[in-house]
């Protein structure tokens, strides 16, 4: 978001949550999807016990 923010990228991919934060900050986005639809993909993280850096996610 930082990027589009600055002007540095025209495209990106986000959550619907980031675009509507983006649009309240008066930045023109929009949604698009493909006329045959899109995946939906599951957002995770994965901490691995007993990492050396747990700070750095």
């Amino acid at each position: 978001m930082a990027l589009y923010q600055q002007g540095e990228i025209a495209v990106f991919m986000t959550s619907s949550g980031n675009l509507a934060r983006l649009n309240d900050r008066c930045l023109d986005c929009k949604f698009a999807k493909p006329v045959g639809g899109f995946p939906a993909v599951p957002v995770s993280i994965h901490l691995a016990k007993g990492a050396s850096n747990p700070g750095g996610v």
